[in-house]
């Protein structure tokens, strides 16, 4: 990946490297919901409400880098590989759904 990007001449590296590409994460459902009692509750428990029809969480996973800077997205990277490609899991930004 770090050599397409460098043959397009835009950044190849993440903003704590001192490059332009954030990091964003995005899990379907809150892996860290808990109860009143402190209790975490599964994903597989876990529903919501979209158009009146009810749906469960997933725990779906996307991960995606964007650098405004060079003018456009990378493309999606799957978190199992992020640490191997090219960027520390600290820079990770994540969004439940």
């Amino acid at each position: 990946m770090g050599n397409a990007l460098r043959g397009l001449e835009v950044s190849d590296k993440a903003v704590s490297q001192g490059g332009l590409n954030g990091l964003v994460y995005v899990t379907h459902g809150q892996p860290q919901l808990t109860d009143q009692h402190g209790e975490y509750i599964p994903l597989e428990v876990q529903y919501y409400n979209n158009g009146g029809k009810e749906y469960r969480a997933t725990g779906a996973k996307f991960a995606y880098a964007l650098n405004t800077a060079d003018g456009g997205k990378l493309p999606a990277l799957y978190p199992s590989v992020l640490d191997r490609v090219l960027f520390p899991i600290d820079d990770v930004l994540t969004f439940e759904t």
